[in-house]
């Protein structure tokens, strides 16, 4: 009865998270796009957006990692550690996400949003050599999460 609680516990949390990454990607960031703000309001608005998310995917990440070692201890499965290994790299993709990329894009969307057209020009194209990565970045940890969810539910 406790590992089955715990498995869908585990399958729950993993749907959520990708239900989250589906939703800001396929959604959100297409909405965002559409809005007629200047590119710094856009950025602080997702930074703010961002923010917000954080607080609620840091406790969804901790607990389904507190559930797959819960699970873990209570009955061994390859695919358990399958789900494992690839749940620390999207733990630490988010994390890098949250606290990397946002934070720099916000601070070059605002200086950018100061400056003189030269300087605004070079900081814009770091802003958008970031934004690039920062998309690529989330796509590599939304596969992961399909990944996540899919192995979660075979497990």
């Amino acid at each position: 009865m406790i590992p089955t609680a715990v498995h869908l516990l585990n399958l729950m949390l993993a749907g959520i998270w990708l239900g989250c990454l589906v939703f800001t990607t396929f959604v959100v960031s297409p909405a965002f796009r559409r809005m007629p703000w200047s590119d710094v309001e856009r950025v602080q608005v997702r930074s703010a957006l961002g923010r917000q998310f954080m607080l609620i995917a840091n406790p969804i990440l901790l607990l389904l990692l507190g559930s797959l070692v819960g699970e873990a201890l209570l009955r061994s499965s390859r695919l358990l550690l399958v789900e494992l290994t690839l749940l620390l790299p999207v733990i630490l993709l988010a994390a890098i996400h949250g606290l990397l990329f946002g934070p720099r894009l916000e601070a070059l969307a605002v200086a950018e949003g100061g400056t003189e057209a030269g300087p605004a020009l070079s900081l814009a194209s770091r802003r958008g050599g970031l934004q690039r990565a920062s998309a690529v970045l989330s796509g590599v940890n939304l596969v992961l999460s399909a990944a996540l969810l899919l192995v979660a539910v075979s497990a």
